[in-house]
């Protein structure tokens, strides 16, 4: 998160990709992210006032044996619909 609004802070001060890119580099010592994840990153945060991203802790599913007998039955055996109108 610290790069983040390193990057941010950077780029609003001189609104300069490239010197925005030569700071983080310079402070970071390690490759600064491109030009378009910069971009995206400052249009995100222009639009929602965010810099982290999505929370990423949902509930996976699961396919257990039970689920895939119903999917399959129905595939197998799809149900016919009225039209009354």
């Amino acid at each position: 998160m610290d790069e983040r609004v390193f990057i941010l802070e950077s780029y609003l001060k001189i609104m300069s990709y490239a010197h925005c890119r030569q700071s983080f580099f310079e402070k970071f010592r390690r490759q600064a992210p491109v030009k378009s994840a910069i971009a995206k990153m400052i249009k995100k945060f222009r639009e929602t006032g965010l810099l982290s991203d999505k929370n990423r802790n949902r509930q996976k599913s699961v396919l257990t044996p039970g689920i895939l007998q119903d999917i399959q039955t129905a595939i197998s055996f799809p149900t016919l619909t009225v039209n009354t109108g």
